[in-house]
């Protein structure tokens, strides 16, 4: 099967369970490589954060500071999950279903905190819209944890031999 680098993640989350061996040996090996591209997101993020300069002390750009940080932490938490998985006997399409969706997750994460920095200026007119910023953030970062936290059942599901 000839190997396509262009496939969106959302290709590979919907793969079929019972793909055939060797092609999903595939699929995964192209997963590899979109996590190589996703880690230098990553890094490139991780700079922007400890990069970026907040305009004024105002109390509640501390808190968007903090819960960006808390937004970011989802991030290393879902390659935790990643890790603990890695050495365990889990059916290779599940594994390119479940590795998909944790991507896509981070992709997400990532997308959302650049935007927050990008229009920073703009949602912090006033102690109130930070706010409720900050307030969307936390929400923002619980849901996040708990798509994590089901990919991880997910995982522990395979690796029982279990439905998901």
């Amino acid at each position: 099967m000839e190997k396509e680098k262009n496939r969106p993640l959302e290709f590979y989350i919907k793969v079929n369970k019972d793909t055939p061996l060797e092609i999903a040996l595939t699929y995964l090996e192209e997963i590899r490589s979109k996590w190589q591209e996703l880690d230098s997101k990553v890094k490139e993020l991780v700079g922007k954060l400890d990069n970026f300069k907040f305009d004024t002390n105002l109390h509640h750009e501390d808190i968007l500071k903090e819960d960006l940080d808390e937004f970011y932490n989802r991030i290393p938490y879902a390659y935790e999950f990643l890790d603990e998985h890695q050495e365990r006997n889990i059916p290779i399409a599940h594994r390119v279903i479940l590795e998909s969706r944790l991507m896509v997750i981070i992709v997400e994460i990532i997308e959302k905190i650049e935007s927050i920095l990008v229009n920073f200026k703009n949602i912090r007119k006033t102690e109130d819209q930070l706010q409720a910023k900050c307030k969307e953030i936390s929400d923002e970062a619980r849901d996040y944890s708990e798509k994590i936290q089901q990919i991880h059942l997910c995982f522990l599901q395979s690796f029982l031999n279990q439905k998901w």
